[in-house]
């Protein structure tokens, strides 16, 4: 082999993408390192901050917190119900899309040219199937 062609190989191909709900609340993140090795990684906006307080004493910071932590309890629940509501949706889509019948198939016509230029010699013609 000469040392001026360099033969390039794929050692790694990794694929990384992200996917973002149109209000941004939701994000997910899909990361593909060899073929048919996908992670996912699904986070919510409201969830990322957890309860966190600052006070003038240790007393007032803990009751802080726990008024914080009952706060993030109910995100957290509303959070939860729309995970919820939305795993039973595609649950339910993937159900009714394996309980149809896929389609019979159909035998294909011939093409048609409908371009008389086509047919004069010049091939920037158009097709279509009857």
């Amino acid at each position: 082999m000469s040392e001026e062609n360099i033969q390039w190989k794929i050692s790694l191909r990794k694929t990384h993408e992200e996917i973002v709900s149109s209000d941004s609340r939701w994000s997910m993140i899909r990361n593909e390192t060899t073929p048919g090795a996908t992670e996912l990684f699904l986070t919510n906006i409201e969830l990322l901050l957890s309860p966190c307080c600052h006070g003038a004493s240790i007393i007032e910071c803990f009751e802080k917190f726990l008024v914080e932590c009952d706060l993030y309890a109910d995100k957290l629940a509303r959070v939860r119900s729309i995970a919820e509501k939305q795993l039973e949706t595609m649950r339910s889509n993937v159900m009714k899309h394996e309980s149809e019948e896929p389609p019979m198939e159909t035998k294909k016509k011939a093409p048609v040219f409908t371009d008389t230029a086509f047919i004069a010699g010049k091939t920037d013609a158009r097709l279509e199937t009857e």
